[in-house]
């Protein structure tokens, strides 16, 4: 073999690799199975208020808006109306629970068209209303949707009558 092909074969092996590498750590989202349950004591009381809860596919940028937003205002707002979402109710008479399928046209929408890569999960509990920043307000779940964070394809949450409770926390993000 001639030395100049030997250092065309490594440079065509140093550059796959780069290529190779750069493909594995380049986050892509997936869509998930969102099953939510109402807590079954609340269900059995046979007292369910009305609960709206949203799922949001959400980009980079619309990620710190749904973080910070006010969330008893949200419910209200001209946002939540302008919002391409999914909302799910739990009521009395209305308890058995809800789901996202991962089939459903709108995760083409919100991977495809928006460049989702969070979920926003977000509840209008009455009777709560303390408003706190980010997932310290217990309606707010925000969730990755980068595929490497989850083990299956399903998420379950559990909607109380004081917050949500993520039953399927995603994997740690890498460094």
């Amino acid at each position: 073999m001639t030395p100049i092909r030997i250092v065309g074969i490594a440079i065509a092996a140093l550059v796959s690799m780069v290529l190779l590498t750069g493909c594995g750590s380049t986050p892509r989202a997936t869509n998930l199975q969102v099953n939510m349950t109402l807590n079954e004591q609340l269900a059995q009381s046979g007292r369910v208020p009305s609960i709206e809860v949203d799922v949001i596919g959400l980009n980079q940028s619309q990620l710190e808006t749904f973080r910070t937003v006010n969330l008893s205002e949200y419910f209200l707002s001209s946002l939540r109306r302008d919002t391409n979402k999914q909302t799910f109710y739990f009521a009395s008479g209305n308890t058995e629970p809800k789901t996202l399928a991962r089939t459903d046209g709108v995760w083409k929408e919100w991977i495809d068209d928006q460049s989702a890569m969070y979920l926003a999960v977000l509840a209008d509990i009455p009777g709560v209303t303390q408003d706190l920043p980010g997932e310290a307000d217990p309606r707010r779940l925000i969730l990755p949707l980068d595929r490497s964070r989850w083990s299956g394809k399903r998420v379950d949450i559990r909607v109380d009558g004081s917050g949500l409770t993520l039953l399927t926390p995603p994997k740690p993000a890498a460094d």
